[in-house]
């Protein structure tokens, strides 16, 4: 479920975006369908939080938020090699993408292939110090 603040978040970023002329109305729209998307995957409805995170992308293929969920989605599935794909694309876009790092990791854990889970992990740390969720899996791997 999408909270207050969230939606509150993205009006404000989509308000001053359009007030200082940097934000295209594809933008605000590509904001928008990542909100949508997030709210369809927190009610379980994946295929339609797809599709969301899908028309983002073909909106603005720079956004790694929108892979990174893409990702998040395949993992719940359990499609492991499209997830990494989407995590990889989202680090492409975004190098300092924590989380990206960290998911990413878990799916080199569960292929099997630890030295480059530890090396994402590793990565997630470095850049966030603060993602315990990356210790935690380099520890356990």
């Amino acid at each position: 479920m999408q909270t207050q603040a969230g939606v509150i978040g993205v009006a404000v970023a989509i308000f001053f975006g359009l007030a200082a002329g940097g934000c295209q109305n594809s933008d605000a729209e590509g904001l928008l369908n990542l909100k949508h998307g997030d709210e369809a995957e927190a009610k379980g409805d994946f295929d339609l939080a797809m599709s969301y995170y899908t028309e983002a992308i073909r909106i603005n293929p720079k956004q790694p938020d929108a892979y990174f969920n893409r990702g998040v989605i395949y993992e719940k599935k359990g499609e492991h090699d499209k997830a990494l794909a989407e995590f990889t694309e989202a680090i492409g876009i975004k190098p300092k993408y924590a989380n990206a790092y960290n998911n990413r990791g878990a799916i080199y854990r569960e292929k099997g292939e630890n030295d480059k889970a530890l090396a994402d992990y590793t990565a997630a740390i470095q850049i966030n110090p603060k993602q315990g969720k990356a210790y935690y899996n380099r520890g356990v791997v």
